[in-house]
Protein backbone atom coordinates (compact mmCIF):
# COMPACT_ATOMS: atom_id res chain seq x y z
CA UNK A 1 0.00 0.00 0.00
CA UNK A 2 1.36 3.26 -1.21
CA UNK A 3 2.08 6.39 1.47
CA UNK A 4 -0.79 8.34 -0.52
CA UNK A 5 -3.32 5.40 0.30
CA UNK A 6 -2.47 5.11 4.04
CA UNK A 7 -2.87 8.89 4.26
CA UNK A 8 -6.61 8.64 2.94
CA UNK A 9 -7.58 6.04 5.09
CA UNK A 10 -6.49 7.70 7.98
CA UNK A 11 -8.71 10.44 6.66
CA UNK A 12 -11.68 8.81 6.51
CA UNK A 13 -10.89 7.01 10.08
CA UNK A 14 -11.06 10.21 11.14
CA UNK A 15 -14.03 11.82 9.57
CA UNK A 16 -16.29 9.12 10.10
CA UNK A 17 -19.23 8.88 12.53
CA UNK A 18 -18.24 6.73 15.50
CA UNK A 19 -20.30 3.15 15.96
CA UNK A 20 -23.00 2.79 18.84
CA UNK A 21 -20.63 0.44 20.02
CA UNK A 22 -18.06 3.02 20.64
CA UNK A 23 -19.78 5.64 21.32
CA UNK A 24 -21.49 3.67 23.87
CA UNK A 25 -17.81 2.60 25.63
CA UNK A 26 -16.99 6.70 25.72
CA UNK A 27 -20.47 7.42 27.64
CA UNK A 28 -19.40 4.34 30.34
CA UNK A 29 -15.99 6.49 30.80
CA UNK A 30 -17.89 9.54 31.31
CA UNK A 31 -20.68 8.27 33.32
CA UNK A 32 -24.13 7.81 32.55
CA UNK A 33 -25.26 11.57 32.58
CA UNK A 34 -21.73 12.48 29.86
CA UNK A 35 -19.94 13.76 33.07
CA UNK A 36 -16.43 12.78 34.24
CA UNK A 37 -16.72 10.33 37.67
CA UNK A 38 -15.05 13.14 39.90
CA UNK A 39 -18.02 15.58 39.11
CA UNK A 40 -20.54 12.95 39.76
CA UNK A 41 -18.61 12.77 43.38
CA UNK A 42 -18.82 16.47 43.33
CA UNK A 43 -22.25 17.11 43.08
CA UNK A 44 -23.50 13.96 45.48
CA UNK A 45 -21.33 15.20 48.35
CA UNK A 46 -23.37 18.77 47.71
CA UNK A 47 -26.25 17.22 47.65
CA UNK A 48 -25.80 14.97 50.71
CA UNK A 49 -24.44 18.94 52.27
CA UNK A 50 -27.59 20.33 51.65
CA UNK A 51 -29.58 17.29 52.89
CA UNK A 52 -28.01 17.21 56.06
CA UNK A 53 -28.41 21.47 56.57
CA UNK A 54 -32.41 20.61 55.92
CA UNK A 55 -32.54 17.79 58.57
CA UNK A 56 -30.85 19.68 61.59
CA UNK A 57 -33.22 22.40 60.57
CA UNK A 58 -36.44 20.58 60.65
CA UNK A 59 -34.63 18.88 63.86
CA UNK A 60 -34.73 22.73 65.23
CA UNK A 61 -38.06 23.68 64.31
CA UNK A 62 -38.83 20.13 66.26
CA UNK A 63 -37.47 21.31 69.39
CA UNK A 64 -39.70 24.53 68.86
CA UNK A 65 -42.89 22.75 68.46
CA UNK A 66 -42.39 20.77 71.68
CA UNK A 67 -42.19 23.72 74.15
CA UNK A 68 -44.40 24.56 76.17
CA UNK A 69 -44.78 28.34 74.90
CA UNK A 70 -43.12 29.22 71.60
CA UNK A 71 -40.98 31.96 71.24
CA UNK A 72 -42.68 35.71 71.39
CA UNK A 73 -40.20 37.78 70.12
CA UNK A 74 -38.94 37.61 66.56
CA UNK A 75 -35.31 37.36 68.25
CA UNK A 76 -35.93 34.70 69.64
CA UNK A 77 -37.20 32.32 66.38
CA UNK A 78 -34.26 30.85 64.17
CA UNK A 79 -32.28 33.32 61.75
CA UNK A 80 -30.55 30.06 59.74
CA UNK A 81 -31.87 27.61 57.69
CA UNK A 82 -34.40 26.76 60.01
CA UNK A 83 -36.81 29.67 59.36
CA UNK A 84 -37.56 27.88 56.06
CA UNK A 85 -39.23 25.04 57.73
CA UNK A 86 -42.80 25.69 58.92
CA UNK A 87 -43.79 25.64 62.43
CA UNK A 88 -46.05 22.70 62.79
CA UNK A 89 -44.87 20.89 59.13
CA UNK A 90 -46.89 20.88 55.80
CA UNK A 91 -49.90 21.86 55.12
CA UNK A 92 -52.84 18.68 55.33
CA UNK A 93 -50.61 17.21 57.98
CA UNK A 94 -53.05 17.71 60.75
CA UNK A 95 -55.34 20.35 61.33
CA UNK A 96 -54.67 24.22 63.41
CA UNK A 97 -56.09 22.65 66.61
CA UNK A 98 -54.16 19.22 66.57
CA UNK A 99 -50.74 20.47 65.96
CA UNK A 100 -48.43 22.82 67.30
CA UNK A 101 -49.81 25.47 66.14
CA UNK A 102 -52.18 26.29 68.36
CA UNK A 103 -49.72 27.12 70.39
CA UNK A 104 -49.35 30.33 68.67
CA UNK A 105 -52.77 31.88 69.69
CA UNK A 106 -56.69 30.82 68.59
CA UNK A 107 -56.89 30.39 64.51
CA UNK A 108 -59.80 32.28 64.00
CA UNK A 109 -58.64 35.64 66.11
CA UNK A 110 -59.23 38.24 64.23
CA UNK A 111 -57.62 41.95 64.65
CA UNK A 112 -59.84 45.14 63.88
CA UNK A 113 -58.87 48.55 63.01
CA UNK A 114 -59.99 50.20 66.14
CA UNK A 115 -58.19 48.16 68.26
CA UNK A 116 -60.53 45.50 69.00
CA UNK A 117 -59.62 41.61 69.20
CA UNK A 118 -62.49 39.30 67.78
CA UNK A 119 -62.37 35.41 68.60
CA UNK A 120 -65.27 32.98 67.40
CA UNK A 121 -67.23 36.00 65.94
CA UNK A 122 -67.19 37.87 69.81
CA UNK A 123 -65.26 40.35 70.96
CA UNK A 124 -62.95 39.74 73.76
CA UNK A 125 -62.84 42.09 77.02
CA UNK A 126 -59.16 42.38 77.14
CA UNK A 127 -57.57 43.08 73.51
CA UNK A 128 -54.06 43.59 75.37
CA UNK A 129 -53.88 40.03 76.16
CA UNK A 130 -53.72 39.63 72.78
CA UNK A 131 -50.86 41.60 71.76
CA UNK A 132 -47.45 41.36 71.51
CA UNK A 133 -44.49 43.65 72.13
CA UNK A 134 -43.94 45.84 68.51
CA UNK A 135 -41.46 44.68 65.87
CA UNK A 136 -38.16 46.68 66.52
CA UNK A 137 -38.58 48.97 63.37
CA UNK A 138 -42.05 48.11 62.50
CA UNK A 139 -45.00 50.65 61.88
CA UNK A 140 -46.29 49.95 65.31
CA UNK A 141 -42.99 50.42 66.98
CA UNK A 142 -43.06 54.25 68.32
CA UNK A 143 -39.26 54.54 69.28
CA UNK A 144 -38.71 54.16 65.34
CA UNK A 145 -39.08 57.11 63.06
CA UNK A 146 -41.53 57.13 60.06
CA UNK A 147 -40.45 55.56 56.77
CA UNK A 148 -40.35 57.93 54.37
CA UNK A 149 -43.91 59.05 52.52
CA UNK A 150 -45.53 57.32 55.62
CA UNK A 151 -46.98 60.19 56.95
CA UNK A 152 -48.10 61.62 53.64
CA UNK A 153 -50.08 57.98 52.88
CA UNK A 154 -52.00 58.40 56.02
CA UNK A 155 -52.51 62.27 55.77
CA UNK A 156 -53.43 61.13 51.99
CA UNK A 157 -56.09 58.71 53.86
CA UNK A 158 -57.34 61.09 56.29
CA UNK A 159 -58.42 63.72 53.32
CA UNK A 160 -60.24 61.16 51.50
CA UNK A 161 -62.25 59.20 53.91
CA UNK A 162 -61.68 61.65 56.99
CA UNK A 163 -62.62 59.62 60.64
CA UNK A 164 -63.48 56.43 58.39
CA UNK A 165 -59.87 56.55 57.16
CA UNK A 166 -59.04 52.89 57.04
CA UNK A 167 -55.75 53.37 59.66
CA UNK A 168 -55.35 50.57 62.43
CA UNK A 169 -55.87 52.07 65.71
CA UNK A 170 -51.80 50.85 66.55
CA UNK A 171 -50.91 52.94 63.86
CA UNK A 172 -52.95 55.99 65.09
CA UNK A 173 -51.27 55.77 68.73
CA UNK A 174 -47.51 55.23 67.51
CA UNK A 175 -48.26 58.75 65.31
CA UNK A 176 -49.42 60.39 68.45
CA UNK A 177 -46.82 58.61 70.26
CA UNK A 178 -44.06 60.38 67.53
CA UNK A 179 -45.67 63.89 67.38
CA UNK A 180 -45.32 64.02 71.12
CA UNK A 181 -41.89 63.42 71.31
CA UNK A 182 -41.38 65.26 68.54
CA UNK A 183 -43.28 68.46 70.14
CA UNK A 184 -40.87 67.54 73.48
CA UNK A 185 -37.95 68.17 71.57
CA UNK A 186 -38.69 70.56 69.73
CA UNK A 187 -39.59 72.66 72.70
CA UNK A 188 -36.16 71.46 74.68
CA UNK A 189 -34.44 72.45 71.28
CA UNK A 190 -36.18 75.64 71.99
CA UNK A 191 -35.55 75.99 75.03
CA UNK A 192 -32.04 75.48 74.70
CA UNK A 193 -30.88 77.17 72.12
CA UNK A 194 -32.64 80.63 73.62
CA UNK A 195 -35.32 81.07 70.77
CA UNK A 196 -38.69 81.41 72.25
CA UNK A 197 -37.54 80.72 75.33
CA UNK A 198 -35.83 84.40 76.94
CA UNK A 199 -37.32 85.76 79.46
CA UNK A 200 -37.69 88.69 77.14
CA UNK A 201 -39.58 87.12 74.61
CA UNK A 202 -42.00 85.58 77.39
CA UNK A 203 -42.60 88.91 78.41
CA UNK A 204 -43.31 90.50 75.18
CA UNK A 205 -45.76 87.22 74.33
CA UNK A 206 -47.71 88.32 77.59
CA UNK A 207 -48.18 92.15 76.93
CA UNK A 208 -49.07 91.05 72.57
Amino acid sequence: MSESETREESAEEEDREPTKAEAKEEGDEAGPSGESPDHEDSQAAAAEEVQKKHEAAQEKMKELEEMDEPPVKLEDWPDDQAKYVTYGGGEGDHSYAEGPEAKLGPSDLERKADGSVVIEGKEVDDPDEYKAEPVSGGPTDADTAELPGERKKMEKMERMYGDQAPIPQAVKEVREKRGEREGKDGSDEGDESGEGGSEESKEEAKEG
